[in-house]
């Protein structure tokens, strides 16, 4: 779809049955489908998600005002009503609002294809939640509507039955707000807590920011600990696989990219580090990975890696530079600036390709080999 979408519908059913020889009628429609699967910008929000959805509309076709009412739709087991009206005329007036109709964790838990498998009614639930949303106001050519859409998630607690630790503790405080300026700049992206202990091990994280299409301010910060020796307690992990080593992350981000633009590095903070050490990743498919460690240091102008050591296999490597606009190209989507040194007594390009990639392609004529492209991503 145009805009980087994707959507895939699998067994979409529709009825709907409704007076259409009238100016003013109720319709009355029921829409199911089997599986749903929408992308947006390479994220999937919705990915093999069952829907169904009972929808009743009084079409007023003298006006143009079409009212939702009494209107309920479900995503797996998330139950979500919605009511209010569009209008159509030289512009569109709207006031659109939806809300979670139950307030039990395991509902919205019920969204994640990792976790809504077969055995989703085995595992073990507990906590509150809740989702609520409007959309209001005029889209024209110079107006756009206000939006307010708040997530909040209290002592959410998930575990599968096979295994011994919990996800537990899970905060969640989220808002997406503007007023309607068309070109969304006074958007505001506020996630003012998520915390979890995932088996024992501690997250906390946090997010705001302002004025992203002018002067984009930031605030975020991310805090952890991931012993992941521990990963097998809380989550499934696949017959071969095994994980260990520490994953360490406490970083703080403050400030706007005016002040990153100017170089007034005084007005931005910019600091902490992402340590891993002894991280090693087992699988039954691929040769071992040892990070023997890696560390990424934050700061205003650049952020460094002072240290890169892993193995893939046979194959050692070992790394140091620096990124000098990572924020310039998350946010602005500059082009990167960086340099790095990189060396290896040794590089297997069989276990590197693939046992099968490397015979086949040792075993085809030249005349039956084919050009490939790699595509490096854009900036």
């Amino acid at each position: 779809l145009a805009g980087d979408m994707y959507m895939n519908l699998k067994n979409l059913n529709h009825t709907g049955k409704g007076d259409f020889t009238s100016e003013l009628f109720e319709l009355s429609t029921i829409t199911t489908a089997q599986e749903i699967t929408f992308e947006y910008g390479g994220i999937a929000y919705l990915k093999n998600t069952k829907a169904e959805m009972k929808v009743n509309v009084e079409m007023d076709m003298t006006k143009m005002k079409f009212t939702f009412k009494d209107n309920e739709a479900s995503l797996n087991e998330l139950p979500v009503a919605f009511d209010g009206f569009v209008e159509v005329s030289d512009e569109i007036n709207m006031d659109l609002h939806f809300k979670t109709t139950k307030s039990d964790f395991k509902h919205l838990l019920s969204l994640v294809p990792a976790v809504y498998t077969p055995d989703f009614g085995k595992n073990k639930f507990s906590g509150k939640m809740g989702i609520e949303g409007r959309i209001f106001g005029k889209y024209n050519e110079t107006e756009m509507p206000s939006m307010d859409f708040t997530m909040k998630v209290e002592n959410g607690y998930f575990k599968y039955s096979e295994l011994p630790k919990a996800i537990s503790g899970i905060y969640v405080d989220a808002t997406m707000k503007s007023k309607g300026n068309p070109s969304l700049d006074d958007l505001v992206i506020d996630v003012s807590k998520f915390s979890a202990d995932l088996g024992g091990n501690k997250i906390f994280a946090f997010f705001h920011l302002t004025n992203p299409m002018t002067n984009p301010g930031i605030s975020a910060g991310l805090d952890m600990k991931i012993d992941m020796t521990t990963v097998k307690n809380f989550m499934p992990v696949a017959e071969g696989e095994s994980y260990s080593g520490i994953i360490h992350s406490d970083i703080r981000v403050k400030g706007r990219m005016s002040d990153l633009e100017k170089e007034d590095y005084d007005k931005f903070e910019a600091k902490g580090k992402i340590l891993t050490e002894g991280l090693e990743l087992k699988s039954k498919d691929a040769p071992i990975t040892l990070v023997k460690k890696a560390e990424l240091q934050f700061t205003p102008q650049s952020v460094d890696l002072p240290v890169f050591e892993v193995m893939y296999g046979k194959t050692e490597i070992s790394a140091n530079g620096k990124i000098e606009n990572l924020l310039h190209y998350l946010i602005n989507g500059d082009a990167l600036k960086g340099e790095f040194n990189f060396s290896s007594p040794l590089i297997d390009m069989k276990e590197l390709m693939g046992e099968e990639v490397a015979v086949a392609e040792a075993e085809s004529s030249p005349s039956a080999a084919e050009t490939s492209v790699f595509l490096v991503p854009n900036n």
